[in-house]
């Protein structure tokens, strides 16, 4: 995995700890700024360092739409981590 520099390296741990908490692909890129092909890659280490990761990659589809503006994205994550701090559980694979 090539990190670069301190900025990137808080990207790969945000993206690391979102993959083991079962968020999915697209939420994973949108938060982080990874490219689809970079979550691939942090999927395939985690596994390769024997996490088990139970990735739901259809589910976002659905939901896509709804989410257009950044406004409208940084909403959504804010209440998705909201949710998640009060003892929530990620649901439809977030």
């Amino acid at each position: 995995m090539n990190i670069g520099n301190s900025g990137t390296l808080g990207r790969w741990v945000t993206a690391r700890h979102m993959a083991l908490a079962g968020y999915i692909t697209k939420i994973i890129m949108i938060e982080t700024g990874l490219t689809y092909k970079q979550v691939r890659r942090l999927y395939q280490d985690l596994e390769r360092d024997g996490y088990t990761l139970e990735r739901k990659s259809r589910t976002f589809r659905g939901g896509a739409t709804l989410i257009h503006s950044h406004t409208s994205k940084i909403q959504a994550s804010l209440l998705m981590q909201l949710y998640f701090n009060i003892g929530g559980k990620p649901c439809c694979g977030l």
